[in-house]
């Protein structure tokens, strides 16, 4: 259904009348309409890509996600010039999903000479397990905005390489989630049972544990967390982390839920202690750090003043914020290595560097709106991302 005739009547009137019908997708001009059926809807096999690739117009075909995919591949072609997708829309409309489902046309489409269109879906497990989790609206809310760039080399039309620019990832929620949500997915995958008794080194136990993990249900009705993290692993694999890359990523992920047990009595000179020693020491085995250096960084503000450093102490409760700003801040890092990380081996074929002589699709899959009792600051900045990115859309 392409409606020529837009009003609000109109508009929402067919929406619903095809959403019934199990017809999720609308064109209005140009732009693809997507609702979320909140269920599997057959339509995304190899029969529909082929489809959807072979047909001469595409807009003659039903409105599809693909449909989109292949046009920006078509104006690649016969343009040569880069092609951009904007996927945009509140949370738990189904973004992320049809983000995937553009990486699978691409990748079906785009074949390589390094099996990289393989690489580019098995980013999906990690980007999800690292900055997704569960919000009011969505189990599997994308808490992080992306840009996909695919590299397409103009003398073969073969996928030359890709890059992942992440942005806005939501680290207050490493310490604190509203009601009816969870923390990140990869804390709940790394206290499965499977994974504590495969990881005894993590020192890991159930969530209800752990402060940053037991103020919100653990579990998540249709998301098997230990499923989930078996996908991790293998996405891992595949893009060639090492073994000892592999430890260290969730050895950093257990030491922030270990680092978020740390609690503080008052101490001499304004300043503090730790309640428990062990727990201390649990933190610094799994982090592989020093003992009384991981408790100086929480107990103590550092400053410097040209070649003078002035240490001073913190009372329980300015440590309770160090240590929450400390957690926040190893997580975040620890997300845009994963990125560059992945780019190591989706920008392998361009020798580690992309040729800016290639044309590209890029994929710009935004955090979704959001509108929370309070907002805090991360998601008044995803609003208004959201918000210019519309108004450029529609100037373009």
């Amino acid at each position: 259904c392409i409606l020529s005739n837009v009003s609000d009547a109109t508009l929402l009137h067919t929406l619903r009348v095809r959403y019934s019908r199990d017809e999720i997708y609308t064109y209005i001009s140009c732009i693809l309409v997507a609702v979320n059926p909140f269920k599997r809807i057959n339509m995304y096999s190899s029969e529909f890509i082929e489809l959807y690739r072979t047909a001469e117009d595409t807009q003659a075909l039903e409105p599809h996600i693909f449909g989109v995919s292949a046009y920006a591949f078509q104006n690649l072609i016969q343009k040569q010039k880069p092609q951009a997708i904007l996927i945009s829309g509140e949370s738990g409309a189904g973004k992320t999903e049809n983000t995937k489902f553009v990486l699978l046309y691409v990748a079906s489409v785009l074949k390589s000479d390094h099996g990289l269109e393989e690489k580019l879906l098995q980013i999906n497990p990690i980007l999800e397990s690292f900055g997704n989790a569960k919000t009011v609206r969505n189990d599997n809310s994308s808490r992080f905005g992306k840009w996909i760039q695919m590299s397409v080399n103009p003398a073969t039309m073969r996928l030359a390489g890709a890059s992942v620019t992440d942005y806005l990832l939501e680290v207050t929620r490493v310490c604190s989630q509203g009601p009816d949500e969870r923390n990140y997915h990869i804390f709940y995958q790394l206290t499965t049972e499977e994974a504590l008794s495969e990881y005894p080194m993590l020192k890991l136990d159930r969530p209800k544990k752990y402060n940053y993990l037991k103020r919100t249900t653990p579990h998540v009705v249709g998301l098997d967390d230990r499923k989930e993290f078996h996908h991790l692993m293998d996405a891992l694999s595949a893009m060639k982390f090492s073994a000892e890359e592999e430890e260290n990523i969730l050895r950093i992920a257990a030491g922030v839920l270990h680092l978020g047990n740390l609690e503080f009595d008052a101490g001499p000179s304004d300043g503090s202690t730790i309640k428990d020693e062990d727990v201390l020491a649990t933190a610094a085995e799994v982090f592989k750090c020093d003992r009384e250096k991981l408790s100086k960084c929480v107990r103590f503000k550092r400053r410097v003043t040209g070649r003078e450093v002035i240490e001073t102490p913190l009372d329980p409760q300015k440590a309770h914020l160090a240590r929450d700003s400390m957690a926040k801040y190893i997580y975040g890092r620890l997300f845009q290595w994963l990125v560059h990380r992945s780019n190591e081996t989706l920008s392998a074929a361009l020798g580690g560097h992309h040729d800016k002589a290639l044309l590209f699709i890029g994929v710009l899959d935004i955090a979704g709106f959001e509108f929370f009792k309070t907002n805090l600051l991360e998601q008044l900045f995803i609003n208004l991302s959201n918000e210019k990115l519309q108004q450029f859309f529609n100037t373009a």
